[in-house]
């Protein structure tokens, strides 16, 4: 079970065949996130393609040309074994003469007191 749960969409702006690529972050901070959620609405018809990244580096799915491309669908992912800094972001693009909006839930967990001040305390030599 997550502590918390995090609402973030992406507005794509019509791309009228365009394969431009939006972002927007997914502030979340210091964290252990459990699931990504990626909702794709009816209407985007294999036109649109989303993306989640860390540190600016495609990470579901893996590869920077690939691409989750649904249409009317929800897409979850059971997230392991990824880093803890927060730096997420989800990423998309649209070919469609519309606009479309994909929306994503992020359940996650805030760190253990241990964890976070490890990650910030100095070393001193």
């Amino acid at each position: 079970m997550t502590d918390v749960i995090t609402t973030q969409p992406l507005v794509i702006p019509a791309g009228n065949g365009s394969t431009a690529v939006y972002y927007e972050e997914v502030n979340l901070g210091d964290s252990q996130v459990e699931t990504i959620t990626i909702v794709f609405p009816p209407g985007c018809a294999g036109l649109v393609g989303a993306q989640v990244q860390y540190a600016v580096n495609p990470v579901y799915p893996e590869g920077a040309n690939n691409w989750f491309i649904f249409d009317d669908y929800t897409f979850v992912i059971d997230v392991t074994n990824q880093q803890t800094a927060g730096q997420w972001r989800i990423a998309g693009y649209n070919e469609d003469v519309y606009q479309h909006t994909i929306q994503t839930y992020w359940g996650w967990n805030y760190l253990p007191v241990s964890q976070q001040q490890s990650l910030t305390q100095l070393v001193s030599l």
